[in-house]
């Protein structure tokens, strides 16, 4: 099996609305990035497959609240899964590679 990745290295705001033949998306939301982006975007919240809160080894240094983002999302996208990545512990990494596997956690 092949993949390619488009990866947006722009803001949250440009890709929503330009597929550009990708099967399914990720949105991935950085903890120093703030709680509120789904609700400041809801266009890509609407167009994702599955949410990602990235950086998690933070959460005890800045003012992110996980739920409160997941909330903000699934008020946009009620049954949109939902994923806690921690590259230090690897907390969330196997639900993340079976969702890039079979598109399911």
């Amino acid at each position: 099996m092949s993949r390619l990745w488009v990866e947006n290295v722009g803001n949250l705001v440009c890709t929503a609305p330009f597929p550009c033949g990708e099967s399914r998306r990720a949105l991935l939301i950085s903890v120093p990035e703030g709680d509120d982006k789904p609700a400041k975007h809801p266009a890509i919240v609407a167009a994702a497959d599955l949410l990602v809160i990235t950086k998690s080894d933070l959460l005890p240094h800045v003012p992110f609240d996980p739920e409160r983002c997941l909330a903000h999302a699934r008020a946009l996208k009620p049954d949109l899964p939902a994923l806690v990545l921690s590259a230090r512990t690897g907390d969330g990494m196997a639900g993340w590679m079976e969702w890039v596997r079979t598109g399911a956690i």
